[in-house]
């Protein structure tokens, strides 16, 4: 240390030829004066998290911080492990079935949030094929091929497969509390990476189960369900520029929800979804809804409920909501959740002329003069800006509706 000390005070730099090294020398901790010459790209300044300290000696750890600045600019030690090193750790640990800890995953990721760029993108590519998937029942990390792994954007879908299987689906997060990594970050992270959603992953069978022989309800759709309201949301949510929707096409669009034959039953209509992953058999699982809107035959298909059973009028909004906007946006999953959102909230303001005209103001949606005449014919002056959850023979299903707060709908197709 007297040495670099001397060094340092008459500003002595080396002359290093590209791509040469220096050795440093690494005193022994134990205070014995003695130690040991090591190849300077073994180390660094800083390694504040302690990841690299069986590869890797930090400096800090034995020089004062003016002589930090001597090693670096003279000597040319790398301030901090670079992104070749964090790649060399990370195979390592692959390779070494390391049991990666919270606090380690954590500090990795947040390296490649804070350096994430086109560079980093390219060299984790190449240089990556497995990553960090949460292990359910113990909560720990475990490290999978990514061709395996499922960004979890649907918590529902989520809790449908991690039922089935014990084998990791889902890359991993880190809790809120334990960490700075951004949630939204590390999801584009994953997902540049080539991790793909669970929501456009899965298989949907549209087609439900029901008792053989069973009679279905019918209710006048456009005083019951489809509401002038409804209609209103929807061609507003289509006039949107960035729907990029002709007039002809949100006539289409809105005539399509208009024409539909609703039916009610007392039966359960189960659905069925399937994901399809390298290493196992392709996975099935079943789930209820309360609204489907099956494809082939264009039916609204609702099933009757309890009016005692408030949890499950918000599963039927929720329900009818989603696959209205499902339906409606078959090529633009992407805005399906906002439509989706959108009908969630006609619901909670009970459908009410003003209540939708100001939503759709907040949400800088504005009917055209087109859609204006349009919804004016469909619904002469004559009949009321009625909540879609009245009609001429009112069920008990949709009696018990209550204007109440909605969840943000993410259920899939």
């Amino acid at each position: 240390m007297r040495i670099y000390k001397f060094l340092n005070r008459f500003k002595w730099s080396p002359k290093l030829q590209e791509g040469s090294r220096t050795q440093m020398w690494i005193p022994d901790q134990n205070g014995t004066g003695r130690g040991k010459w090591v190849d300077s790209r073994f180390c660094v300044l800083h390694d504040r998290d302690d990841l690299f300290q069986l590869r890797l000696h930090a400096l800090d750890k034995y020089y004062e911080n003016e002589l930090l600045l001597f090693l670096k600019f003279s000597l040319g030690v790398a301030e901090v492990p670079t992104i070749d090193d964090y790649v060399i750790l990370w195979n390592e640990w692959v390779s070494g079935k390391h049991k990666v800890a919270l606090a380690e995953c954590s500090s990795f990721w947040e390296y490649m949030s804070k350096n994430w760029n086109s560079v980093t993108e390219e060299i984790l590519k190449k240089n990556i094929i497995m990553l960090p998937a949460t292990i359910i029942s113990s909560k720990g990390i475990q490290l999978v091929e990514k061709s395996e792994l499922f960004i979890p954007d649907d918590l529902q879908l989520k809790k449908l497969f991690t039922s089935v299987t014990e084998k990791p689906l889902f890359v991993w997060y880190p809790q809120d509390n334990l960490s700075s990594l951004s949630r939204t970050k590390l999801s584009e992270i994953y997902a540049s990476l080539g991790v793909p959603k669970i929501s456009e992953s899965i298989q949907f069978d549209p087609s439900c189960t029901l008792s053989a022989g069973r009679e279905f309800e019918e209710v006048d759709s456009r005083n019951g369900l489809i509401g002038k309201a409804l209609i209103k949301i929807v061609l507003g949510f289509c006039a949107n520029p960035r729907m990029h929707m002709q007039v002809e096409e949100r006539h289409k669009t809105a005539k399509a929800l208009l024409d539909i034959s609703v039916v009610l039953t007392d039966d359960p209509i189960e659905v069925s979804y399937s994901l399809q992953i390298p290493s196992l058999e392709k996975m099935c699982v079943k789930t209820r809804r309360m609204v489907l809107w099956e494809k082939n035959s264009g039916r609204l298909i609702v099933h009757k409920f309890s009016r005692n059973k408030q949890r499950n009028n918000i599963e039927f909004v929720t329900d009818f909501a989603r696959a209205v906007s499902e339906r409606l946006l078959p090529s633009r999953t992407d805005l399906v959740d906002n439509l989706c959102k959108l009908i969630q909230m006609g619901f909670a303001f009970g459908f009410k002329e003003d209540a939708v005209n100001f939503l759709l103001m907040t949400e800088n949606l504005e009917l055209p003069v087109a859609d204006q005449d349009f919804l004016s014919a469909a619904f002469p002056p004559a009949a009321k800006l009625s909540s879609p959850i009245s009609y001429k023979r009112r069920s008990a299903m949709l009696d018990s509706l209550t204007t109440q707060e909605i969840p943000t709908c993410k259920r899939t197709r």
